[in-house]
């Protein structure tokens, strides 16, 4: 799956990455993160496979948004040396950044156990 990646410092202060169609953004601190690639090679992928339709989805539809970050934090939840913690900082940056309307248990329950 092609994507153009660029480390990068110039995103809001409490993202390490962010993908937009197939150009993915890594702050430079975490360019040997593969967990946070994997995480947004699975935004891209979204992308590709939506033809563009999931950027509408996801700007618009909680539910898809929902359903987006808790799919591509599972992906990074397999590189997680300690997975128990990694989901509990994913469940908390859901409730806290996404605009889900979720508390962090709800997070929680979504990115399952």
């Amino acid at each position: 799956m092609y994507y153009n990646l660029k480390h990068t410092d110039s995103m809001p202060d409490w993202k390490a990455g962010y993908s937009k169609a197939w150009f993915i953004g890594i702050r430079p601190a975490y360019k040997d993160d593969k967990g946070l690639l994997a995480h947004e090679v699975e935004h891209v992928r979204h992308w590709w496979y939506s033809l563009g339709f999931s950027s509408i989805l996801y700007l618009l539809s909680k539910r898809f948004r929902l359903w987006a970050e808790v799919k591509c934090y599972k992906v990074q939840l397999e590189y997680a040396a300690d997975r128990d913690l990694a989901r509990r900082v994913y469940a908390l940056r859901l409730a806290a950044h996404y605009n889900l309307g979720i508390t962090v248990s709800e997070a929680l329950d979504a990115l399952g156990g």
